[in-house]
């Protein structure tokens, strides 16, 4: 189930709180009764959120808002939109908001065109890019919450390494709700994600040897080298050496990583306990869980 704010607090369900504070005050007690759903990915929202940023590079320095590792649900459209109670929007519901809108004819006269556009914006007139990003952040609505599996297309991961935290997350909690939802689960990057925060590329266990390797890209580092340079990551490093579901052993490591040039992290000669079956690995940025692998300790890799 997909609940709006409203309801995720009253039901005490929301875990994490992405969302700019400043931006939650000045919206509309109305708009947080909604799920809300982005026509599009790459929003300028995200632009700010996507991927771990340092407090420093974060929007108008709030802390809240950051999406250390985003996962995106896709919806079939024509099954949302088919349903009587969902409504939309020509422009972003937070802050001031726009009319809610419903019905085909309505819907027929969307500035699709302006909505799905990518690249700068076309006007330098700060009230007119203002209106650009808005249209960039249309939205679908629906009251109260929303059953996922009503429309559910698929559910997409940036990398490998998230794609396996996340479904390592999911068997942690049932085998039943892994083996249901791993199907659903795929990777897809391009045209869906900026790539402009840091994040785990990889993490591999070889001879008693863990590597890690991060994020490499340009625009991480043009997005930070327009703020800051020299930031510091405080980095936890969590090995759980496991016999079923009984923890054996557990160490913890921090380390600090350079947010422009991480660089791969090695941890040499991991202790062997006789009767592990399984290492466990998790890495935190700054309490963020980032990465979390399993390692047969018998069959090799999974």
């Amino acid at each position: 189930m997909l609940y709006s704010r409203m309801q995720a607090e009253e039901l005490h369900v929301m875990q994490n709180d992405n969302a700019s504070r400043q931006v939650i005050d000045m919206t509309r007690h109305a708009t947080t009764s909604y799920v809300r759903f982005y026509f599009r990915p790459l929003t300028p929202t995200q632009y700010y959120n996507e991927g771990f940023k340092h407090r420093d590079l974060r929007y108008d320095g709030d802390p809240n808002a950051n999406v250390p590792v985003p996962v995106f649900f896709f919806f079939h459209l024509d099954k949302l939109l088919s349903d009587p109670e969902t409504c939309f929007s020509e422009g972003s519901e937070a802050g001031e908001g726009c009319p809610v809108l419903q019905g085909e004819d309505a819907f027929s006269k969307l500035n699709f065109d302006m909505i799905y556009r990518n690249g700068p914006y076309q006007s330098q007139n700060p009230v007119d890019k203002k209106r650009e990003g808005s249209l960039r952040q249309s939205e679908i609505l629906y009251p109260d919450r929303y059953p996922i599996e009503n429309s559910l297309a698929g559910i997409v991961c940036r990398n490998a390494e998230e794609k396996t935290t996340f479904l390592n997350l999911i068997k942690d909690k049932s085998n039943k709700l892994f083996f249901y939802w791993q199907s659903h689960i795929r990777i897809m990057n391009s045209g869906l994600y900026y790539n402009n925060g840091l994040f785990v590329n990889s993490c591999s266990l070889h001879d008693r040897d863990l590597s890690l390797s991060f994020s490499d890209s340009y625009p991480r580092r043009k997005y930070a080298d327009e703020r800051n340079k020299g930031l510091q990551i405080n980095t936890c490093v969590q090995f759980e050496w496991l016999h079923g579901n009984e923890v054996l052993n557990r160490k913890e490591f921090e380390i600090g990583v350079n947010y422009l040039n991480a660089g791969p992290v090695v941890f040499h000669g991991v202790p062997e306990i006789k009767t592990a079956r399984e290492l466990a690995v998790k890495v935190f940025m700054e309490g963020n869980l980032m990465c979390y692998r399993k390692f047969s300790l018998q069959t090799g890799e999974y």
